[in-house]
Order: structure tokens, then C-alpha cells, then sequence
């Protein structure tokens, strides 16, 4: 690009050097976060830090099951991760395990441990997390269990420069080599396929008995289509009124093929893809338990009626 005229000199200015194109912005950010990382572990290298501190050191003994569970669950549990522990050839802390019990739930168990700052307060051990649908189907949790642990393992083994990457948001991969490894070495004892990367066809879930909320509408094509809600918040309600005043009707239902589309309220709708389940929302449309909603989130006119 040719320099512009100096108004103030009536003169061009004298030519400048071209630099060389710099490096896009993607670049330049990654060159960054590295140099924070070589930074923060340049760091942990040349002033020796004290062990990780943590809210409080947990017995090797101390339960692994928190929370509401019964006592023949929590045995069981406590036994496979003892289990996976020996197996895995694993040294530290057992993890914490917590119980859920979601709809529209998209993952059977997940395993997840805070990594705070250096001189912060940081969790002592893995947390990992497991729906209660699992619980019945011992072959099922078991799976889950060892999935759950070859992560506690990987995590356990963090050296300084993975957690600062992490600390920066940069994330390993879950399900990468050293992953692959862990379930080479229980695949061997347990079976070929015992630990996947995913879920599959032989896990087996207990049926679901919570009621929920779904308010079916008309959508495009002279379609019907879906959302859910496991509870009716004000705004919810308030969104189903409107929506039963143009055509829609609100059904409960404990069937969590329909827990998994948008939430009311979101402003979108599920639409079936295929004919089968297109025939049972159209019955769930017409003979489904219908749930009445508060006066108070009624459009006015129907209020009164």
C-alpha cells in the first residue's frame, strides 16, 4: 500500500519498508496460552512448591459413596472401585462417588476434579458422577464403574505442566491413548468390549417412574412437535398458557423418549423423525394425562372463562 500525501507538507511522504505479513490472530493466541504454560511451569520448576493443598486429606478407608444412597448400593460400589483400583495398578486417594437421577439424561456416568491455582484450595480426588438407572444391572454399573476409573487413574497422574494447562482451559483428550491403555488393561481381564469409549447397545437402564411435563404443538407441516420440562417454572407456565391458547396441549408422561428435546420455554420444538414415534406423539397429543395449569399463568381471557 503507497503512503498517503502529507497534507501539511503538500508533499508525499518518503517511502516506508513493508513489514512482512504477522501471524493471524488464532496463531498468535496459541502462541501465547504456550508461553503462559512454559511460564507457569518455569515457575513451579525453579521454586519448589509444597504438595497440592487440599480441603482435607481423605483415609484410604473413608466411604466413597456421599449423598442419599442405600447401604447395599454403597457396598457395592465401594467393592468395584476397590476392584478398579487394584486392577488399574492405581496409587492415591479412592474417588468420591455421587448418585443422580436426571431425565434427558445424555451420559451414564462422567468423572470430573477440580484443579485450583497454585497456593489454592483444590479438591483432594476425582468426583465421578453415576445415574441411578444404572444401579439395577449389575454388568451395566460395572461397565460404568470402569469407564469411571481408568479417568480417576488418568487424572491421579497429572503432572505440573497438565495442570497448568488445564488451569488455562486447555483440555486433554478424555478418551486419547493413555485412556485406551487403561481399557486395554481391564478389557484383558474383564472381555473384549468390557470398556468403551461410549455407551452401547448392551447397557441396560431401569425404566424411568418420575412423571414429567410435555407440551405438544402444532409445528411445521401439519406436524406436531415437543418440549419438556421436569418441572413448570413461572416462565414455563407462563410460555404453555400461550401456547394452549393457539392449539397446544399439555400432557404428563413418564415415557423418556420425550426427555430429550428443548426445554418449554426455549422457544424451539422436537419434531419426530421417524413414522413410529410420530404416531406416538400424535396419541400422546390426543389421549395423554392432561396437567392444568395455575390461573395465575392463564392469558387473561381464559382466566375468566
Amino acid at each position: 500500500m503507497q503512503p498517503l500525501p502529507a497534507p501539511w507538507l503538500g508533499q508525499p511522504q518518503p517511502p516506508q519498508p513493508q513489514s512482512a505479513p504477522g501471524p493471524g490472530l488464532g496463531a498468535l493466541a496459541a502462541t501465547l496460552a504456550l508461553a503462559a504454560v512454559i511460564v507457569l511451569y518455569a515457575a513451579a520448576d525453579r521454586e519448589p512448591q509444597p504438595a497440592e493443598p487440599e480441603r482435607r486429606r481423605r483415609s484410604a478407608r473413608e466411604p466413597v459413596v456421599v449423598g442419599r444412597a442405600d447401604p447395599s448400593t454403597a457396598r457395592e460400589i465401594e467393592r468395584l472401585i476397590d476392584k478398579y483400583m487394584e486392577m488399574l495398578r492405581i496409587s492415591g486417594p479412592r474417588p468420591i462417588v455421587r448418585l443422580r437421577d436426571n431425565l434427558g439424561r445424555r451420559w451414564l456416568g462422567r468423572a470430573w476434579r477440580k484443579i485450583g491455582a497454585p497456593g489454592t484450595t483444590a479438591a483432594a480426588t476425582t468426583t465421578i458422577e453415576l445415574q441411578r438407572a444404572i444401579i439395577g444391572h449389575q454388568r451395566t454399573l460395572e461397565r460404568v464403574v470402569a469407564h469411571e476409573m481408568i479417568h480417576h487413574r488418568d487424572f491421579l497422574s497429572m503432572d505440573d505442566l497438565d495442570k497448568a494447562r488445564l488451569r488455562l482451559g486447555i483440555r486433554q483428550e478424555g478418551h486419547g491413548e493413555q485412556f485406551l491403555q487403561g481399557a486395554a488393561m481391564v478389557n484383558a481381564q474383564m472381555g473384549p468390549g468390557f470398556v468403551t469409549i461410549k455407551s452401547d447397545q448392551e447397557d441396560v437402564l431401569a425404566t424411568n417412574t418420575r412423571l414429567f411435563f410435555v407440551l405438544i404443538q402444532p409445528a411445521m407441516r401439519d406436524r406436531l412437535g415437543w418440549t419438556w420440562a421436569a418441572r413448570l417454572s413461572p416462565t414455563a407456565s407462563q410460555w404453555a398458557a400461550r401456547k394452549i391458547a393457539q392449539g397446544a396441549r399439555l400432557v404428563s408422561t413418564t415415557d423418556e423418549r420425550w426427555a430429550a428435546g428443548p426445554r418449554i420455554g426455549h422457544g424451539r420444538v422436537a419434531i419426530p423423525e421417524d413414522a413410529e414415534n410420530v404416531e406416538r406423539l400424535k396419541a400422546l397429543y390426543d389421549t395423554g394425562t392432561p396437567v392444568a395449569l395455575p390461573t395465575a399463568s392463564l392469558p387473561a381471557a381464559q382466566a375468566a372463562m
